[in-house]
């Protein structure tokens, strides 16, 4: 396995990383339900919550409720890219 660090710039994985502190993150491009990646999407690199539902709708939460206008959603077939998932105990989906 490959691993990768990222230092923390935003609020937006608040209680869990503080800016300025460093993520760490296992390479691959595949996520369950409620981990936590980097992801490439329209032109953006986040680091979101990962979910997707039956119509295969992506949703990218930020982790840190009070940062909810940071959500975004994708439709199925929207050119998403993933780049690793943080390592970390379960986060529950907002």
């Amino acid at each position: 396995m490959e691993y990768f660090g990222l230092i923390i710039e935003g609020n937006e994985l608040l209680p869990y990383f503080k800016p300025g502190e460093t993520a760490y993150f296992e390479k691959t491009t595949l996520l369950r339900d409620g981990e936590v990646g980097v992801f490439s999407a329209e032109g953006e690199m986040l680091i979101r919550q990962y979910c997707e539902d039956s119509f295969g709708t992506v949703y990218l939460f930020a982790v840190n409720r009070e940062m909810c206008a940071l959500d975004r959603s994708y439709p199925k077939g929207a050119e998403i890219t993933c780049y690793g998932r943080l390592i970390i105990s379960p986060i529950p989906l907002p």
